[in-house]
């Protein structure tokens, strides 16, 4: 035994090595397995963009388990629980290993199964949850008819879109941050989903929301300050220092506005009026300043009358003081009272500074000079000078201070700011605390467009979420916000959004749609703020097929509702809250009238996509002519008894309301009931088209062509910059001034122009009354359901504005005007006796001839023959002066200018007479422009629409005409 015993102990030093041997040979089997493994298996085509994103096993090693650390490349891919389950099975297999072997993963040294979202995992993450803000509101409008219980109210929500024109050093100039390519250019294009669409959806589920940059594109502004002449008070009012100064010249970065000038403390029963004096008639934003002081209101009432209205509002000046605090966007008129009301109260100290009206142009002087754009599309670095930010955010002290470097620096750092606290600014020291504005933003996203570039139109690029776990030295830290929460809660919102987006694009537009990667890397807007946030490039401008659907506002409407619904969802979680998404706008809306008395009626529209987005209620908003809305009606069902009895012509229009929030508004109808025994004229609007421009596709010249058709933007183009002059696709980009394929002029910079504002009816129903008739107006869509009998009025008056067939990337036609169902309507209104029908768009002949079905483009070609009389002569461009008249007696021009009156007719319709129908309006080079037709009923028609006729006076004239005609016996 003894000499058993000194063997063994004479060996133990060649079996540990041996064993040694064996478990590095071991290791080494399995790293090459398993790297092999990889290699093949995590490949995803939908994330090889230029360089290929391979992924790699960085070191795998025993203790008490196998340990294996996988690259970042993997964390790149979408994980969910079962993906990860599967890798794990995927790898034991490939190294032979038992399951009663235990593994663990790691993917950058952080465990593979934290990839996966809070949302997504059977169990959660308390670390990435948090405590919702309970409080008050900084900004709450009270006369809103309706409560949001499960949306996004008591939210604050920080958001931006992306970059803006900036002042250039070395050339002495203000350019943009971006190329100029198919049309848009970045600075601008991202503008076109932040503010029609996701601000406004935000704010309708009931968050607060600030950007670093202007959101008003009016370029008038109104700034009233407590020191000027239109400022008012009554009661005990107490001015003190610190405050807005008007009329600052911001030469010098260090300049700060609102460190300038004074305020006023109010006592209980004082009231401030600021009288704003408008110098044109339009919608303005309107802003409000105060100070913020112990024992500040959380309750301070303000009143802003505009147009007839006036809407309350209810700001918690604990929170917000010493900058720009958006209320609301109102119409004001030169003529009429505009001016907003702060009343004293008890509930605390209520101040008052300034108040401002538009959104103006730029003002911050760079070399000599400011920027000649409107204030909107400048960059967040010169807005939030402007509104009072410290000169530690708008520029860095300690280094080269580079216009281009400050601007995307001071966003995620403007965010720190609004909400106080640790500062990790690495010039000051770490940890420091500011005490910033004391707003409890909850959440940060900046949206881009700059994904990529492909030099094919066969593939998108897609979507590239970017997120941070680093933090300002450089160093993965998980635990950075407040209360040492993880900072893991910006992947789960990453990847939340980047999926809502993908999934809404495949199952609406084209579900070849492409994901790029989720990306851990420290850029500046996704790493500083304290709170989740992140950064999303929604596509590649750069790209042409991204940009076929891009230019599309419907697309970007959608997109756009991606985003806040995947909000909502990260909300859901972070906050441990339920949600519901607010619904879609309604359709089908009418004024009809039932006996005696006349209804708005419409219908709920059901989100494919989303469950919870039914209607609950219904809000109506009315308005008089000359007037703004009124705050609205609530109402369950889906009609609302109105008057018509009066000579003033009315306008109205409907949202849907749930606990999530309220819907975008329908169409806009409108009434007015000159004299009872007055013939009455029902105008049914069928100009139902927003649309991107027509995309060319000709060998390798591909790109926009606005030439053939501009398309239409919905209600306003804020992103349209100039037509694209390179359309060589292997033309590669050099610079941004020598851009290659897609490259654009640069002429229409700081314009926007009118599109589709679904408010169409109201033009013609003016003209209508003020020719001596009576108007009601419909949608098509309710005539076609039935809800309507045409039979019943004396003219039809249909309006079909620059609504055309359209067809999408992948062969969908959309917005055409002769469908089936369209033709039998009418086919059988014309076979009725004494049917009167005005008919008025600009491709009303050219849409019954596009290529599709032989039957159906026979069937359109014999309506418009023998039912309408014309048939179609090609078009009149705008590069003829157009203009058409009748006689020498009568002469009416139409828009072809860029503007925010009317949208821009840039090919009319000639309409050449058929079956007897006579020529009555010609073009200048005469050809028909309107036609009158007379078998066993009376027609007019019009190639030009009839809302873009210039000059309200003219218009009149011209609708007189037309329906001296029509109702003649």
């Amino acid at each position: 035994m003894k000499l058993r015993c000194v063997l063994i102990l004479l060996l133990m030093p060649l079996m540990v090595w041996a064993n040694d041997e064996d478990k590095k040979e071991q290791e080494q089997r399995w790293s090459i397995s398993v790297s092999d493994f990889l290699y093949k298996s995590y490949v995803d085509t939908s994330l090889k963009y230029g360089i290929l994103h391979r992924v790699k096993l960085d070191t795998l090693y025993q203790d008490h388990g196998i340990n294996l650390n996988i690259t970042e490349e993997l964390a790149y891919h979408l994980l969910r629980e079962d993906d990860v389950d599967k890798i794990y099975s995927d790898i034991r297999q490939e190294m032979g290993v038992r399951k009663r072997k235990k593994v663990h993963i790691t993917v950058d040294g952080l465990p593979l199964e934290q990839y996966v979202p809070s949302y997504y995992a059977s169990k959660k993450d308390k670390e990435r949850m948090n405590k919702p803000y309970k409080g008050v509101m900084n900004v709450q409008n009270i006369s809103k008819p309706y409560t949001i219980k499960v949306g996004l109210s008591q939210r604050h929500i920080a958001l931006w879109n992306s970059h803006g024109c900036y002042y250039n050093r070395e050339l002495d100039i203000w350019k943009w941050q971006r190329a100029p390519l198919f049309t848009t250019v970045e600075d601008l294009y991202t503008s076109s989903y932040v503010l029609p669409f996701l601000v406004p959806m935000i704010e309708n589920a009931g968050a607060n929301v600030y950007l670093p940059r202007e959101r008003d594109i009016q370029t008038n502004e109104v700034v009233v300050d407590n020191e000027d002449a239109e400022f008012d008070s009554y009661g005990e009012v107490q001015v003190c220092d610190g405050g807005f100064k008007n009329g600052v010249t911001l030469d010098s970065t260090s300049i700060n506005p609102f460190c300038l000038g004074t305020h006023c403390v109010l006592g209980a029963d004082a009231k401030i009026t600021w009288q704003a004096n408008v110098p044109q008639d339009g919608r303005y934003a309107v802003y409000i300043s105060y100070v913020t002081v112990e024992n500040s209101s959380d309750a301070a009432e303000y009143e802003v009358y505009h147009s007839g209205c006036v809407t309350r509002y209810k700001v918690n000046q604990q929170m917000g003081g010493g900058t720009w605090i958006y209320l609301g966007e109102f119409y004001f008129t030169k003529d009429s009272e505009a001016k907003i009301v702060l009343r004293g109260n008890k509930k605390g100290v209520v101040t008052a500074d300034a108040v401002r009206l538009g959104g103006g142009m730029g003002s911050v002087v760079r070399g000599g000079k400011t920027s000649a754009l409107p204030r909107w599309e400048e960059a967040a670095r010169y807005y939030l000078q402007y509104a009072g930010a410290l000169d530690t955010i708008t520029f860095n002290r300690h280094g080269d201070s580079i216009d281009y470097n400050d601007d995307f620096r001071c966003r995620a750092r403007w965010v720190n700011y609004l909400k106080g606290g640790r500062n990790i600014e690495p010039w000051l020291s770490k940890g420091a605390e500011i005490e910033g504005l004391h707003i409890p933003i909850d959440l940060s996203l900046g949206l881009h467009s700059d994904a990529g570039h492909f030099l094919s139109m066969d593939t998108t690029v897609g979507a590239l979420a970017i997120y941070s776990t680093y933090d300002v030295g450089k160093n993965r830290n998980f635990y950075c916000f407040d209360k040492k929460k993880s900072r893991l809660a910006n992947r789960d919102l990453a990847d939340l959004v980047q999926t809502q987006v993908v999934d809404d694009i495949r199952a609406l537009y084209d579900r070849r749609w492409k994901r790029r990667e989720i990306w851990d890397k420290m850029y500046s807007e996704a790493t500083f703020a304290q709170c989740p946030s992140m950064l999303l490039e929604v596509l590649a401008h750069a790209n042409a097929l991204d940009m076929r659907y891009g230019l599309d506002p419907q697309f970007r409407f959608d997109v756009s509702r991606a985003i806040y619904k995947a909000v909502l969802r990260f909300f859901s979680t972070y906050y441990n809250a339920p949600y519901e998404v607010q619904p879609l706008p309604v359709s089908d809306v009418a004024i009809v009238k039932e006996g005696k008395q006349w209804k708005l009626t419409w219908l709920p529209v059901k989100d494919v996509l989303e469950p919870t987005a039914m209607p609950e209620e219904y809000v109506v908003y009315s308005r008089i002519e000359g007037e703004d809305w009124d705050n609205g009606t609530l109402v369950k069902k889906t009609s609302f008894e109105i008057s018509v009895t009066d000579t003033l012509v009315r306008s109205y229009k409907v949202t849907a309301v749930n606990a999530g929030g309220e819907s975008f508004p329908s169409t806009i109808l409108s009434c007015g009931m000159k004299n009872e025994n007055r013939p009455t004229v029902l105008v049914v609007d069928g100009f139902t088209r927003v649309s991107a421009p027509f995309f060319m596709e000709r060998g390798d010249s591909v790109g926009v062509a606005p030439w053939l058709d501009e398309g239409v933007a919905w209600n306003t183009d804020i992103a349209t910059i100039g037509w694209q002059y390179i359309y060589n696709q292997n033309d590669p980009w050099r610079s941004d001034d020598v851009p290659g394929h897609g490259g654009s002029h640069n002429n229409l910079a700081g314009t926007v122009f009118a599109g589709n504002r679904f408010d169409n009816a109201l033009v013609h129903v003016n003209s209508i009354v003020k020719a001596g008739c009576n108007a009601v107006s419909v949608s098509l869509d309710a005539v076609l359901r039935g809800e309507v009998d045409l039979s019943q009025f004396d003219v039809v008056d249909l309006v079909l504005g620059e609504q055309r067939s359209t067809t999408m990337p992948l062969g969908k036609v959309k917005y055409a005007i002769y469908s089936l169902e369209m033709m039998q309507c009418f086919r059988g209104y014309l076979n009725t006796n004494n049917a009167r029908l005005l008919i008025t768009g600009a491709h009303i002949a050219d849409d019954a001839f596009v290529d599709t079905t032989a039957q159906l483009m026979s069937e359109r070609k014999r309506f418009v023959n023998e039912k309408l009389g014309f048939s179609y002569g090609g078009v009149i461009k705008e590069d003829y002066n157009a203009l058409f008249l009748v006689g020498d007696t009568l002469m009416f021009r139409y828009n072809t200018d860029y503007n925010l009156e009317q949208y821009r007719v840039e090919n009319a319709d000639v309409l050449v007479p058929e079956n007897g129908a006579t020529v009555t309006f010609s073009y200048l080079k005469d050809e028909g422009a309107v036609l009158y037709y007379e078998p066993s009923y009376k027609v007019v028609s019009s190639g030009v629409p009839f809302e873009s006729v210039k000059g309200a006076q003219k218009r009149d004239n011209l609708m007189s005409v037309w329906l001296d005609y029509l109702l003649k016996q």
